[in-house]
């Protein structure tokens, strides 16, 4: 856990001068809860395209437990909201394809799980439960607006004295999508450089 917290901001504006250009502003923080070994934050996120607007904010609390010596279980809770327009009457009032505007909120819910020792950690993660789509149009099958599980494993291989391969991959499944999988590796070198 980070004992000082740590602060991020990232803005991004894409096709500067071009009408609609895709901008993003996100934030996230977080700060230690020393009293019971975990840290909160909030991460705000905000999406423009075009007529399409996406607002996202999340509050979370994640806590490390210690279930032995040197195993640990780490758990996390968010809790938040989008807020969704689309105001496709801009594009041409007269057709009654791009009606109506959109305006919707919604809440969200998430959870983490990770267990983790010294050499090895698994963990599953459902940042966002979706009972419904937000949306209409050409975002009702967006898979921004579907449930993402995620499953994360790894592991520290000592090679020799001084030399570990730490191997690990990460699984994302949603459903209707191919199935991703992303798999890396980093060969540390008398744990002060990493290589992968």
């Amino acid at each position: 856990m980070d004992a000082d917290g740590s602060f991020n901001m990232l803005a991004r504006k894409q096709w500067a001068g071009v009408n609609g250009a895709p901008t993003t502003l996100f934030f996230n923080g977080n700060l230690p809860v020393g009293s019971l070994n975990g840290s909160a934050g909030l991460i705000f996120e905000n999406d423009k395209f075009g007529v399409e607007n996406l607002t996202e904010m999340n509050a979370f609390y994640a806590q490390s437990v210690q279930i032995s010596d040197k195993q640990f279980l780490a758990v996390s809770f968010n809790l938040g909201f989008k807020n969704y327009t689309a105001d496709y009457s801009q594009l041409d009032p007269n057709d009654p394809a791009l009606s109506p505007d959109v305006r919707e909120n919604k809440p969200n819910i998430g959870f983490g799980l990770m267990y983790y020792n010294e050499d090895f950690y698994l963990g599953v993660s459902v940042p966002e439960l979706t009972i419904r789509n937000l949306g209409v149009a050409s975002l009702l099958d967006n898979n921004y607006f579907r449930n993402n599980y995620f499953f994360t494993g790894g592991f520290t291989l000592k090679l020799v004295d001084g030399l570990k391969l730490k191997p690990a991959a990460l699984v994302s499944y949603t459903r209707g999508v191919p199935l991703i999988t992303d798999v890396s590796g980093t060969l540390l070198i008398k744990d002060f450089l990493g290589l992968g």
